[in-house]
C-alpha cells in the first residue's frame, strides 16, 4: 500500500487524514483480475502487458513479468502482476 497523509481544517478543528493511493497484488492470472475490475465498472489504466527485465548476478538472464494498472473504487491505483517462472 502507498499511504498519503494530509491535514486540513474542519469546523471542529484540524483533521489528519490518511488515504490509500495504491495497491499492488501478485496474482496467478492478471488477465482475470483486470476482467473483474472492468466488470465492476472501473477503468483499466494500463492493460495487461508483458515485459522482460534484464537481471545481473543471477542464473536467469531475464525476468518476465505481466502487469496491469486499474482504477479502484476510491480513486486508488491497483496494480496486478505475475512473475513468470522461466524465460
Amino acid at each position: 500500500n502507498i499511504l498519503l497523509s494530509h491535514k486540513h481544517k474542519t469546523h471542529s478543528g484540524e483533521c489528519s487524514c490518511k488515504m490509500i493511493k495504491g495497491n499492488c497484488f501478485d496474482t496467478d492470472d492478471p488477465l482475470a483480475a483486470v476482467k473483474r475490475v472492468q466488470e465492476a465498472g472501473y477503468p483499466v489504466l494500463v492493460p495487461p502487458t508483458n515485459v522482460k527485465l534484464p537481471l545481473t548476478g543471477s542464473k536467469k538472464s531475464e525476468l518476465l513479468l505481466t502487469y496491469a494498472y486499474c482504477m479502484g473504487p476510491v480513486g486508488e491505483v491497483i496494480e496486478f502482476y505475475k512473475e513468470h517462472k522461466e524465460v
